[in-house]
């Protein structure tokens, strides 16, 4: 019987390689290469290589060993059918675009609400001193 490191290291590798083939994810772990991909994956899918990869983690990081070693292979086989079966979806280019241009403006607006802050708080500090 293999011990868990083998174990999720091996269904781990087969995942990454098969998000890298069909879907050309990028990123340096299973749970970067499901983010790379996500938006063109079933969500069901994306929560089981989400919680695969978690499991792998803990056992390769932490001191954990799998509770079920057997409901884990078969998570990862579940996993491994639908990837075989899936069709890659292709995010709109409008779509990542969008995806894009919220993550450019998100640290852009702290600064500008923060100012707005400051700015009330003054005039209001002013109002109160006249």
């Amino acid at each position: 019987m293999a011990s868990d490191i083998d174990l999720v290291i091996r269904h781990s590798k087969r995942l990454e390689q098969l998000l890298e083939q069909r879907f050309q994810a990028q990123g340096r772990g299973l749970h970067e290469k499901v983010t790379h991909v996500a938006d063109r994956l079933d969500e069901k899918l994306v929560k089981n290589l989400r919680w695969i990869a978690t499991m792998r983690n803990k056992v390769v990081h932490e001191d954990f060993s799998l509770d079920n070693p057997t409901q884990f292979e078969k998570s990862c086989e579940r996993a491994l059918e639908a990837l075989q079966h899936a069709t890659p979806r292709q995010t709109t280019s409008s779509a990542r675009r969008s995806i894009h241009r919220r993550q450019q403006q998100q640290p852009e607006s702290q600064p500008m609400l923060i100012a707005l802050v400051v700015g009330i708080l003054l005039l209001a500090l002013y109002m109160v001193m006249k």
